[in-house]
């Protein structure tokens, strides 16, 4: 006895400390009696002391309070299923023989209330007790009639919400009951084509809390089929490879089913889910709970969702614990965006991704460059919207240290369609004021001489250049400049092309004891090839485009400038032992480096004598012969011969190419 009292008064200053500023006095004449006078002097503690909560070993389950929990839960309202076994009485070992019989007499929604009843019966037991001894009987009754006789249990609202209603009750890991819901709605639900709302409200509380359930693979099926819900669209494992992530197992064999197509407002629905969200955002800010993310990725198929991921990804990304979960979480939002019309959400999403600051990381620059890969993909117009917003960015003040880079894996992509939207995107710029054509040829003297290198497709630029020019404004609408500054920007291009290697390659060319590899031959052509190209594109623009220039001066002179002839005078020397023609160039450099001191003058002396070299084409003829011969275009036979006979001066003194 002397032992157990010993072992009781070792509680008492638990049961002491928890029992302090109850009105109700004790009516224990035993506690009355004994000597407890220094506890009553407790209150009188620091208030420090009294914090701690009661702490209940019982066993039972509580539900969530406001002070373990500050995330508002889904309310669940279990009225409906429960009004509909309310008459119903279970007798766990006569369970199964109850359901047998409701089967053999083909009464399905009889069967459907004992199921209900039996659930209620375990989940009223958990709540009050913390646990039921005939528990596992009713779990194994439910199982057993559920598994071989699913098709004759039609899908009742009552029974999903029953189910839904299990999944919330907050169960040990080592319950029957908590293995058994996410099994039931299986068997129930995976033979049916529209599924109750209520089962993805419980998945989303599930998920972005305990997460009880949501990742058991006894419920990839459920999962896969709620993603639906959203719209969300699986990523491809070889994403998940390219970037060292490990592709979750239960994407790899569920078929997805869009199950909640007749859900009637289902837009607003979800949004109750953005705001969830948004709220725990909001409130942790850096350090989001891996959960969110998770949650995310499953609802990565709402625009809304993919903003808010967006916007917080930069410091999920910077954030060691949340890396993985981040970098998987991108992989989605990638897979997702813009798989139908590019809305203002997408945008501003896509606006958000193109300012990563983790970029930095060699890692994250591998996952972006997937990511950027697969938004690219899944639309044509993906390409536009990108190249746009990492223009716009440029030429802001805020300008962003990555857009060049990204740029270059634009054109990586598809070279075609990016040229097109960056001369688009500089045409308007040239439009719009007269000083941002500076701007503009050193935007794109640094981008293709840091980058492009070998890869630019200068007579191509040209063309769209023109193109956009023509297609974007009218002849009367646009400002005196517009012409001026096109063609400075214009003749820029051919300069930008003049490589290491083409310069080495003309430098034998014209040496006496030089001899010229294939690889200079081929290195010329090309070049030669693409210029010819340019001066048609620019010649063919002008015969029928004229209109832009408003200033016949300028008009005639830009002849010359577009085809490097401006100003070229003219000598012959007779020397050595042959008459040979030489051509004496003096070329000033601000005829072609006036805007921005680019490139220096003798660069330019040996650009032009490399571009002088270039074979001209009988299109090229014909087509300044037209312009002159026609009385619209503001260019005279005299300045038209002028021209033809210049081009024709220095074809001839242009050698073969031979390799």
């Amino acid at each position: 006895m002397s032992k157990q009292g010993h072992k009781t008064r070792a509680n008492l200053p638990a049961g002491g400390f928890l029992a302090i500023g109850r009105d109700i006095p004790s009516t224990s004449d035993a506690n009355r009696t004994k000597p407890h006078v220094h506890k009553r002097e407790l209150p009188q503690l620091s208030s420090s002391v009294l914090k701690k909560p009661r702490l209940d070993f019982s066993g039972k389950i509580l539900s969530s309070s406001s002070s373990a929990c500050s995330v508002k839960r889904t309310e669940v309202d279990e009225s409906r299923w429960r009004n509909f076994c309310a008459e119903i009485q279970v007798i766990p070992k006569q369970l199964l023989a109850s359901l047998e019989s409701a089967k053999e007499k083909q009464k399905p929604q009889k069967a459907v209330r004992l199921i209900c009843a039996a659930i209620r019966e375990i989940i009223d037991h958990r709540k009050e007790r913390g646990g039921w001894a005939e528990e596992p009987v009713i779990c194994s009754a439910l199982l057993l009639f559920v598994k071989m006789n699913s098709s004759f249990l039609s899908p009742h609202e009552e029974l999903v919400e029953v189910l839904c209603s299990l999944l919330s009750t907050n169960f040990p890991t080592s319950s029957p009951g908590s293995a058994m819901a996410s099994l039931l709605l299986c068997k129930v639900l995976m033979g049916t084509t529209d599924w109750n709302w209520r089962l993805v409200e419980t998945f989303i509380d599930d998920s972005l809390h305990e997460r009880q359930w949501a990742d058991r693979p006894s419920v990839d099926g459920l999962v896969v089929n709620i993603m639906t819900a959203f719209g969300t669209r699986i990523p491809q494992e070889s994403m998940y490879i390219a970037c060292d992530l490990t592709y979750p197992e239960r994407y790899r064999t569920m078929d997805a089913i869009n199950r909640f197509a007749k859900v009637i407002d289902r837009e607003q629905k979800i949004d109750t889910f953005v705001m969830q969200m948004r709220d725990i955002c909001e409130r942790k800010g850096e350090s989001a709970p891996r959960n969110l993310l998770k949650t995310m990725c499953v609802c990565s198929g709402n625009g809304s969702v993919r903003l808010l991921a967006a916007r917080k990804m930069d410091s999920w990304l910077l954030n060691g614990k949340l890396q993985r979960y981040a970098m998987e979480l991108l992989l989605w939002i990638a897979s997702n965006i813009g798989r139908n019309d590019l809305t203002e959400e997408d945008s501003e999403t896509l606006s958000a991704l193109l300012k990563l600051r983790a970029l930095k990381s060699k890692q994250i620059n591998v996952l972006f460059n997937v990511a950027l890969k697969e938004i690219l993909n899944n639309d044509k117009e993906m390409i536009c919207a990108v190249a746009k917003l990492l223009l716009s960015n440029e030429f802001s003040a805020n300008r962003f240290p990555y857009n060049m880079t990204m740029i270059h894996s634009l054109f990586l992509f598809d070279n075609r369609s990016v040229s097109k939207v960056i001369a688009r995107e500089i045409v308007q710029m040239l439009a719009a004021k007269e000083e941002y054509l500076r701007i503009s040829r050193t935007f794109l003297r640094e981008f293709v001489r840091s980058l492009l290198r070998m890869d630019f497709d200068f007579s191509l630029f040209t063309s769209h250049l023109f193109s956009a020019a023509t297609e974007d404004f009218s002849t009367f609408a646009t400002p005196a400049f517009f012409f001026k500054s096109l063609i400075d920007f214009c003749i820029m291009l051919p300069f930008l092309s003049i490589t290491p290697t083409v310069r080495e390659a003309s430098q034998h060319r014209r040496s006496a004891n030089g001899s010229l590899t294939q690889t200079h031959v081929d290195t010329l052509q090309k070049f030669y090839a693409d210029l010819r190209s340019f001066f048609e594109i620019c010649v063919c623009f002008f015969r029928k485009h004229y209109e832009f220039c408003t200033d016949n001066r300028l008009f005639v002179y830009s002849y010359y400038r577009v085809l490097y002839l401006a100003p070229i005078f003219f000598g012959y020397l007779k020397e050595f032992y042959s008459l040979v023609a030489y051509h004496i160039w003096m070329i000033q450099a601000e005829y072609y480096a006036s805007v921005d001191q680019w490139p220096s003058e003798g660069d330019v002396m040996q650009y032009v004598r490399i571009i002088s070299d270039v074979p001209i084409s009988e299109q090229l003829l014909c087509t300044i012969l037209d312009a002159g011969s026609d009385p619209l275009v503001p260019i005279d036979a005299a300045d038209t011969v002028d021209v033809i006979e210049n081009l024709t001066r220095r074809a001839l003194l242009s050698s073969t190419l031979t390799g």
